[in-house]
């Protein structure tokens, strides 16, 4: 076991089925979360394994890097849209992530988490 084996962690996430697409196909590189305490304990190398949350199933990537913005608005001036969501655009993208958390949410600065699939993927029992 190398110590990078030894430090990193596994992080549950849950995702809607249409980003969970993404995940699964490869597409998406960038996962966009707000930067609350359970999410600042990501690190480069940890596991994520996103559940979808109609269907249940799960699939793991490991985390590549990690970049603290902010806003969604600082995110995506620095960041490729198309990494984080290639079937919209990056306003369409910052409006939809600002319905999904409050002002307060933002405030705390958002994280840009790249991820690689690891090719595992489990179904639903």
């Amino acid at each position: 076991m190398t110590a990078m084996d030894m430090t990193s962690r596994s992080h549950p996430m849950r995702l809607d089925e249409q980003y969970f697409q993404t995940v699964q196909a490869g597409l998406k590189r960038t996962e966009i979360r707000v930067a609350d305490p359970k999410r600042l304990q990501v690190k480069v190398g940890d596991r994520i394994e996103f559940t979808c949350m109609s269907t249940g199933e799960t699939v793991a990537v490991t985390v590549t890097r990690l970049a603290r913005y902010a806003s969604f608005d600082a995110l995506y001036e620095a960041e490729d849209a198309s990494a984080v969501n290639p079937r919209l655009p990056a306003a369409d993208q910052i409006a939809g992530l600002r319905e999904l958390y409050p002002p307060e949410k933002e405030a705390l600065g958002v994280l840009a988490i790249g991820i690689a699939l690891t090719g595992s993927t489990r179904k639903q029992r």
